[in-house]
């Protein structure tokens, strides 16, 4: 540990990027999931709406490698983003609800 849990909080609060990036690869996950589903028209549209927002990055049409790489990291690399942001948010309060004082 980079300092001693009684005189900081840093490696308590340290596992807010383990939730980071849990959250993200489930972001990342279930985006690939509904764009399998898109593809065989398993999916409603609505549900990928409420869990894949910048699926819509997707109708642009690039005609270079270089705007379909970028199409896709927007597309993808969102979802990594929203997801992982909710998580470390769940985390914090969860840590915040565990350290905080047992009331008497």
């Amino acid at each position: 540990m980079l300092l001693d849990q009684e005189t900081a909080d840093l490696p308590r609060d340290a596992h807010l990027g383990r939730w980071f990036l849990a959250s993200g690869v489930v972001g990342l996950v279930m985006a690939l999931l509904l764009a399998v589903g898109l593809h065989y028209d398993s999916v409603s549209s609505g549900l990928v709406e409420a869990l894949w927002p910048a699926a819509m990055v997707q109708l642009i049409d690039p005609r270079t490698v270089g705007a379909k790489i970028a199409v896709g990291l927007i597309a993808y690399g969102s979802n990594f983003l929203i997801y992982g942001l909710v998580g470390a948010v769940i985390g914090f309060c969860t840590n915040r609800l565990l350290r905080s004082p047992k009331r008497q």
